[in-house]
């Protein structure tokens, strides 16, 4: 990616998921921070180019949030170290991925170039 108002949006966002990732691990809030997270994934998807790697890195950290949900939901004892790596694994292959994204078109239309 190089710099441009593009590359700040993808970052921003991505801080953003990382921040919403921390606070349900931490059991904060978790119902609103699955919805800031669904928010951010599918502000993300919309503002870059049509990439099969960026939507399954997205696709993955949104399933492994659910399955962290899930869990303590269904009152897992403490933390579950296997389910806490899955959700830092998915956040950094979506981290990768979103390295090559590309302005799609309604994004330049929004000057995000």
């Amino acid at each position: 990616m190089a710099d441009s108002v593009f590359e700040a949006a993808v970052q921003e966002t991505l801080k953003e998921i990382g921040a919403a990732i921390a606070a349900i691990e931490t059991l904060v809030d978790v119902e609103k921070q699955a919805e800031v997270l669904r928010d951010r994934l599918v502000r993300l998807l919309a503002m870059a180019r049509r990439d099969p790697g960026i939507e399954a890195a997205a696709d993955d950290l949104h399933r492994a949030a659910g399955a962290f949900i899930d869990a303590q939901r269904r009152g897992a004892s403490g933390n579950n170290p296997a389910r806490a790596r899955a959700l830092h694994d998915a956040l950094r292959r979506l981290e990768e991925r979103a390295t090559s994204a590309r302005p799609n078109d309604r994004a330049r239309e929004l000057g995000l170039d």
